[in-house]
């Protein structure tokens, strides 16, 4: 009962943000995160020309490959 009153007057304080609207700024964050990271291979071509085709192929596949493990879980 005490959780209950304290959860009422930290909502009646305006103490709480609505879960949606968590969920939803998260969500924003997180897309913008794996925007950025699926730009790295390409970023690094630019910056290391030396490498080939290949060599950025690899990377690529590795960030996917993590993204993919951290989706999951």
């Amino acid at each position: 009962q005490a959780d209950a009153a304290a959860l009422k007057n930290a909502a009646a304080r305006g103490d709480m943000v609505p879960a949606a609207d968590v969920t939803a700024r998260w969500s924003a964050i997180l897309v913008g995160v794996r925007s950025r990271i699926l730009a790295i291979p390409s970023r690094v071509r630019m910056r290391a020309p030396h490498l080939s085709r290949a060599e950025i192929e690899i990377v690529d596949s590795e960030i996917r490959e993590a993204l993919e493990e951290a989706a999951n879980g």
